[in-house]
C-alpha cells in the first residue's frame, strides 16, 4: 500500500513539474468553460463549447488520463492528428452508434460491455428518418442496416471484431445473488469472487416476500399494497443496527410509475435526509445499469386481478438480468402472484422461483468438504481452536479454495498451509495466481509452512495472533 501511494505521488509530481504555465492557464480556462456550458441549453453554451475545444488542444497532454461522458468527449475534444494512445469505452452496451465517433480520437480502442445488459431503445426517435439517412449516405458501408439507434457500440464492435476477451470473474454481488444472472444469461461461466465479511452477511441473502392483498391498478402500472410493503420493510431495515450505513435501492420490474409511487411514500415515511444518506433511489432497471447498492428491493408489480403478458423477449431478459445483479449484500423480491400464476417461459417465473428457494442461497460462501486429509492441517486446526479462534476449514470461493478462514470482529484472515508435499510442487504458480486474485478482492493471507509449524507451533500461532491484532478494524 505504501509503495502504491509513493508511485502515485511521484507520478503526479513529475506531471506537475513538466506542466508549462501556458498549459496550466488552458486547463483552468477549460474547466471554467465546461462549468459555464452547464446543461448546454443556454444562449452562451455554443460559445463556451468552442472555447473549451480551443483550450483542450493546448492542455490535453497535461492530464495523462481523461475520464468523461460521451457527450463531453464530442463537445470538447476535436478530431485531429494528435490522437490518444488508447480510448476505453465503458458500458458500451448502453451507447448507441453515435459513440463510434469517440473511437476516431484514439490510435487503439478497448470496448467494454456486456451483451446481456440493456441496449439502446431509441425511444422517441424517428426510426423512419434514420432508415432514410442510412439508405442515402451509407450505401457502400458493409452491414449499414445495423447503423441504427437501437444497435449498441458493443454489438457493432462484436460484428466488426469478432474475437474478444471474456472477463468471467465477478466482484460485486454475494454469490447467492449473482447466481440467478449466471444461470439465466451466462451459462454458469461467471466466477463469483466476493465473499462478504461478517458485517456484510445476511441470511437469507435472497428473499421473496409475498404481498397477500396486492392488487394492480387497472389503469396504470402501480401496485399500492406492494409499494407499502416495500416502504415498511425499508423503514424497518433502516432502524435495524445490522443495516447501519447500508446503501439501498428500489427497482420496479414494470415501468417507472411504481418506483415513483414508492419514492413519494419513502419521502413521507423515511425522510429525504435519510434517503440521501442511504443513497436510496427508486427507478427501473435502466436507472440502475452500471450502478449498485448494498441492499436492493425489487417490485414485481403485477397481480392476479389484472391481465399481464409473459416476458420472454431478449430485451426482457436483459432488464431482469440488470435488476437482479445490482445488490451487493442482500436482495428482496416483493410479489403479489404465485409461481403457478406465471408462464414457465416468462422471466418473472425464473426470478420468483429462484428467490423462493432462499434457504439454499443463504450461505455467504460455499463450504467445501470439512474432512481434513492432511495431519498437518488437522494439527493447525486444533492449535487455532485451542486459542479460541472461530475457524472455518476448506472454504471454496468460486473455483478457488482456502485451507482455513479465521473470522471475527477484527475482520478475517485466510491461512494457506504449505506442507512438504506442496511447497515445491508444480502448483506453485497456480497457488500464487490464486492468492493474487483473492487479494484483489480484499483477502489477507497468512502462509503457514509445515516445517516452521512443527519446529515451534506456539510461535506460529503467536504470529497469526499478532497479524490479526495489527489488522483489527
Amino acid at each position: 500500500m505504501l509503495i502504491k501511494e509513493i508511485v502515485a505521488k511521484k507520478t503526479w509530481y513529475n506531471q506537475i513539474i513538466h506542466t508549462t504555465e501556458s498549459q496550466k492557464r488552458s486547463l483552468f480556462t477549460w474547466m471554467e468553460s465546461i462549468k459555464r456550458i452547464g446543461k448546454g441549453t443556454g444562449k452562451q453554451a455554443s460559445k463556451y463549447r468552442r472555447l473549451a475545444q480551443k483550450e483542450m488542444e493546448n492542455c490535453k497532454g497535461v492530464i495523462p488520463v481523461w475520464i468523461m461522458p460521451l457527450n463531453k468527449v464530442i463537445e470538447t475534444i476535436k478530431l485531429e492528428d494528435d490522437l490518444f494512445d488508447v480510448v476505453i469505452v465503458d458500458e458500451s452496451s448502453q451507447s448507441d452508434i453515435s459513440a463510434i465517433t469517440v473511437l476516431l480520437r484514439g490510435k487503439r480502442a478497448v470496448i467494454v460491455g456486456d451483451e446481456w445488459q440493456i441496449s439502446p431503445e431509441a425511444i422517441g426517435k424517428d426510426n423512419e428518418m434514420v432508415e432514410n439517412l442510412i439508405h442515402r449516405y451509407l450505401k457502400e458501408i458493409p452491414h449499414s442496416e445495423w447503423f441504427d439507434l437501437k444497435t449498441s457500440l458493443y454489438h457493432t464492435a462484436l460484428r466488426v471484431f469478432p474475437s474478444r476477451l471474456v472477463l468471467k470473474e465477478h466482484f460485486r454481488c454475494a454469490p447467492s445473488i449473482i447466481d440467478f444472472s449466471n444461470n439465466l444469461c451466462y451459462s454458469g461461466e461467471i466466477i463469483p469472487l466476493r465473499c462478504p465479511e461478517a458485517s456484510d452477511s445476511f441470511s437469507p441473502v435472497v428473499s421473496a416476500v409475498k404481498v397477500e392483498n396486492g392488487l394492480k391498478d387497472l389503469s396504470k402500472n402501480v401496485n399500492e399494497e406492494e409499494a407499502a410493503a416495500i416502504v415498511n420493510k425499508i423503514v424497518q431495515c433502516c432502524s435495524d443496527e445490522k443495516y447501519k450505513n447500508m446503501t439501498m435501492g428500489v427497482i420496479s420490474l414494470l415501468g417507472e410509475a411504481q418506483s415513483e409511487l414508492i419514492e413519494n411514500m419513502l419521502k413521507e415515511s423515511l425522510g429525504i435526509e435519510e434517503m440521501i444518506r442511504r443513497r436510496l433511489i427508486c427507478g427501473d432497471a435502466y436507472s440502475f445499469q452500471g450502478d449498485e447498492r448494498d441492499i436492493i428491493f425489487l417490485s414485481l408489480v403485477i397481480a392476479k386481478n389484472a391481465k399481464f403478458t409473459a416476458l420472454t423477449k431478449e430485451s426482457d431478459i436483459r432488464r431482469f438480468n440488470v435488476a437482479a445483479s445490482r445488490a451487493r449484500n442482500q436482495m428482496f423480491l416483493f410479489h403479489s402472484v404465485d409461481i403457478e400464476d406465471l408462464n414457465p417461459k416468462c422471466v418473472r417465473s425464473s426470478l420468483l422461483s429462484y428467490c423462493l428457494d432462499s434457504e439454499k442461497k443463504s450461505l455467504q460462501y460455499e463450504k467445501g468438504n470439512n474432512l481434513l486429509v492432511s495431519g498437518f492441517k488437522n494439527d493447525v486446526l486444533c492449535a487455532l481452536e485451542k486459542r479460541g479462534y472461530k475457524v472455518k476449514p476448506n472454504i471454496k470461493i468460486g473455483k478457488y479454495k482456502i485451507d482455513f478462514v479465521i473470522e471475527g470482529t477484527y475482520g478475517r484472515l485466510a491461512i494457506d498451509c504449505c506442507g512438504e508435499d506442496t511447497a515445491f510442487s508444480s502448483n506453485w504458480e497456480e497457488n500464487h495466481n490464486r492468492r493474487m486474485t483473492l487479494q484483489r478482492v480484499g483477502w489477507k493471507f497468512f502462509i503457514l509452512r509445515e516445517s516452521e509449524f512443527y519446529y515451534n507451533p506456539n510461535n506460529c500461532i503467536d504470529k497469526i495472533s499478532h497479524y490479526l491484532e495489527l489488522n483489527q478494524g
